[in-house]
């Protein structure tokens, strides 16, 4: 099984996709990727916890029994991307940079934005084709609340994935080895 997860999902928990499901799995090729939010926001100061708290024992964790991968900032001070992994039953974290980074005042992935592209023609954030299509993904919307049909808070989520190369190798990656 491999599995993308955001550490900030609000729909479903990194620990329950963790207690709930990988460690409940057999022994395999199992592999959870998780998407920390952008540390070079500074949006740190705004949130209600720390999002690493609930999963902070899966670095220290040396028997776990699946590979858990981490797509993090390469350092606060940067807006480039790094997966930190760490292979099943090991305590030996490899850093593998990706050349990629998160887009400007982006601070989180959704769980809605994992399977789509950023060129996604209704989602992505950078949409092409007809300006008078709708084009949800890089909607900026201002103006009274209430007016729309879409509710306000369904419009701060994000609805593609800048990192969704990564995702789609992994992936092809993953069902290579089966």
């Amino acid at each position: 099984m491999l599995a993308f997860q955001s550490v900030v999902d609000a729909t479903v928990s990194t620990r329950a996709v963790v207690d709930g499901l990988f460690l409940k799995l057999p022994p395999g090729n199992h592999e959870l990727v998780l998407f920390d939010i952008n540390r070079n926001t500074g949006i740190e100061q705004m949130m209600t916890s720390e999002p690493l708290m609930q999963i902070s024992d899966l670095v220290a964790d040396t028997i776990l029994p699946f590979r858990y991968s981490f797509m993090t900032n390469e350092s606060r001070q940067s807006q480039f991307v790094v997966v930190r992994r760490k292979e099943a039953q090991s305590n030996n974290i490899v850093e593998e940079p990706l050349g990629l980074k998160w887009p400007e005042r982006l601070y989180s992935l959704s769980h809605i934005a994992l399977p789509f592209p950023a060129d996604d023609s209704l989602y992505g954030l950078q949409a092409g084709g007809n300006e008078s299509d709708l084009h949800l993904g890089k909607m900026a919307l201002r103006g009274e609340r209430g007016l729309l049909q879409i509710p306000d808070s369904d419009m701060l989520r994000l609805r593609s994935n800048p990192f969704y190369a990564y995702l789609e190798r992994r992936v092809l990656e993953f069902l290579r080895k089966e």
